[in-house]
């Protein structure tokens, strides 16, 4: 995505960071019952307690309908509906987003860990579910001392991208070493996705898209004069989008690129992503309409009227019920209903970048480079600075190949998280 040089700038002298988190931002793993609720609706309370679990933040506090501990599934994923919550003999039992738990969860709780459980999309519930324990906490390394980075993707642990100012491309072998590429370009480049090792694209703020067979060599397929690029995913190698003005053009991997709808009444588009190509998510500059768009890849993208007022800077998500945005004023999430939740909410600085590993494993990061890491099911950890020697770092992307290996590009280098 496309960074505001003038802002970050602008915002170095800015207020101290402040955050909330909307679910319990504890990583402790130990025991704690739920303060309201019924006996457990899923679980066989004959093994366990059965007290209900915290009410999550759109939950009624009536009712927290999660399995007792030690107790028996229930009905599983399918079942969707109510919010659960853990047990009381060591599991995560934090509040998080309501209604993200199944009717009992898909395993039964045990001693050592006692989620309610995560949904089927259509889950409604009126509890709070806290899912599992957070990912790992991180070691941070600094791998570049120089390069202000934008983006950064990788097909392995051993083949990962990062591109930005100055036509900059890095290319590593997952050995902390950063070779440079050419590009015959000194444009700022916005975006990189790849379908594998032979096939990768890169976005530029040009009239220019990238590619390469992952020789090192990079051409440039030219698009016409005064159109510009902020962001690129793919869903295949045949179905490729970049994001253009307030505008999406798609390439079938021959190198030929045509306009695929627009977002009405946007101003800019900042940043795509699609569960596949018949579900994809558009988020722009926030003005006074909608800054979501949603498209079944057909060309046309409408407004998601409840997304958020703030403007979107990046999206990432597991499937076409697990998605969230980077806003200016936060971090949100949908079940793909169009309906999205705050889940962080930033008071000073915007979150820039946001990438899901997995369903359990989701990350965020805030302009002044502030990290955060969530279980997926609305719990987050306390801030956590990447690099408190640096000032205001700038975290503009995330991307890593397990919960243990994450990279993050900021105004002022590559920096690696590994798990203690």
């Amino acid at each position: 995505m496309l960074r505001n040089a003038a802002a970050l700038l602008a915002l170095i002298a800015a207020p101290s960071f402040w955050l909330m988190s909307c679910g319990s931002s504890s990583d402790d793993d130990g025991s704690s019952s739920g303060t309201g609720g019924v006996p457990g609706k899923g679980g066989d309370t004959s093994a366990g307690s059965s007290s209900g679990g915290n009410a999550g933040l759109s939950g009624s506090g009536s009712s927290g309908k999660g399995g007792a501990s030690g107790g028996s599934a229930g009905t599983g994923v399918a079942a969707g509906g109510v919010g659960g919550t853990g047990g009381t003999n060591g599991g995560a039992s934090t509040a998080g987003r309501a209604g993200d738990a199944g009717n009992g969860g898909t395993s039964a709780a045990t001693a050592g860990q006692s989620p309610g459980g995560t949904a089927g999309a259509a889950g409604e519930g009126d509890g709070g579910a806290q899912g599992g324990p957070l990912p790992p906490a991180l070691t941070w390394k600094q791998e570049t001392t120089s390069g202000a980075f934008e983006a950064i993707w990788g097909t392995s642990p051993t083949d990962i991208y990062a591109v930005g100012q100055g036509g900059d491309i890095r290319h590593s072998m997952g050995d902390g070493t950063w070779d440079h590429q050419s590009t015959d370009t000194g444009a700022i480049l916005t975006g990189v996705w790849g379908s594998g090792p032979d096939d990768i694209y890169v976005s530029a703020n040009s009239n220019f898209i990238l590619h390469s067979t992952g020789d090192g060599e990079w051409e440039h397929q030219d698009v016409t004069s005064g159109i510009t690029f902020n962001d690129i995913w793919g869903a295949s190698a045949s179905k490729v989008y970049v994001v253009a003005g307030a505008s999406v053009m798609e390439s079938d991997g021959s190198g030929y690129w045509e306009v695929n709808g627009s977002a009405p009444g946007s101003t800019m588009a900042l940043a795509i992503w699609g569960s596949s190509a018949t579900d994809l998510y558009l988020g722009g500059v926030f003005t006074n309409t909608p800054p979501v768009y949603r498209s079944t890849g057909d060309g046309k993208w409408s407004p998601q009227a409840e997304s958020p007022q703030r403007t979107i800077n990046d999206i990432s998500g597991t499937g076409p019920d697990h998605i969230y945005v980077a806003a200016s004023g936060g971090t949100y999430f949908s079940r793909g209903d169009g309906r999205w939740t705050l889940e962080l909410e930033s008071t000073s600085f915007p979150f820039d970048s946001v990438w899901a590993a997995n369903r359990e494993a989701v990350y965020a990061c805030t302009q002044d480079g502030t990290f955060f890491r969530s279980n997926g099911a609305g719990t987050w950890s306390e801030p956590e600075v990447i690099d408190d020697s640096k000032g205001t770092l700038g975290c503009y992307c995330i991307w890593g190949t397990d919960p243990g290996n994450i990279y993050v590009c900021t105004a002022k280098g590559i920096y690696h998280g590994t798990s203690n």
